[in-house]
């Protein structure tokens, strides 16, 4: 008996010690504009800024860092999209148009603040994509792992729009192999300006 115990312990020990974790969360960068936190109204965001991502702390493999995948549903026509017009206005709701190169609106979506998708806290929009609208997912499952995300959007001192992307997850690899991740990452969506 005291064997049997001395292996189930041995064994769970094992498991417990094979556990993975990864963090990867990167600082803001020093050489990007500043980010301006006095602003107490979403509105600060309001502007039409690039679809692409000119700079960013996480180099994706595909270089496909999109702004109008974090506002839109999938599905949308994000890869036609070249520049996101965001309007935060007084009745509490996110405006975004995806436009074309020619400023032909492609897509346009209304979002209530309370309804879990997007909200504001002291200037800056929080967005949660797991509460985007027409979004089809699988929830989590418990016995395998739980997942976060969240997304921020803050206007930096230049006018460049900033996006924080931060995540978290937990669980069983392999339903074996306890593990835990966390990330952060930066984006800056450069303000569009018209050069007429």
């Amino acid at each position: 008996m005291l064997r049997k115990y001395r292996n189930t312990v041995l064994a769970l020990s094992l498991v417990l010690l094979s556990a993975c974790t990864a963090i990867e969360k990167s600082p803001y960068p020093a050489d990007w504009p500043p980010v301006g936190l006095a602003a107490k109204d979403c509105a600060v965001v309001n502007g039409i800024y690039s679809n692409a991502a000119e700079r960013q702390t996480y180099q994706h493999p595909h270089n496909d860092v999109m702004l109008a995948l974090a506002l839109l549903p999938p599905g949308e026509p994000v890869t036609q999209t070249a520049r996101v017009a965001l309007e935060y206005g007084d009745e509490g709701c996110l405006l975004v148009h995806a436009l074309a190169e020619d400023g032909a609106v492609l897509i346009e979506r209304r979002y209530r603040m309370g309804e879990g998708f997007v909200r504001c806290e002291e200037g800056v929009l929080i967005l949660n994509p797991a509460k985007m609208p027409e979004r089809v997912s699988a929830p989590d499952n418990p016995l395998v792992g739980i997942s976060s995300s969240r997304i921020e959007l803050y206007k930096a001192q230049d006018g460049s729009l900033i996006m924080r992307e931060s995540g978290s997850a937990t669980g069983m690899a392999f339903l074996l192999v306890p593990m835990h991740m966390q990330s952060e990452e930066w984006y800056l969506f450069r303000l569009w300006r018209d050069n007429k």
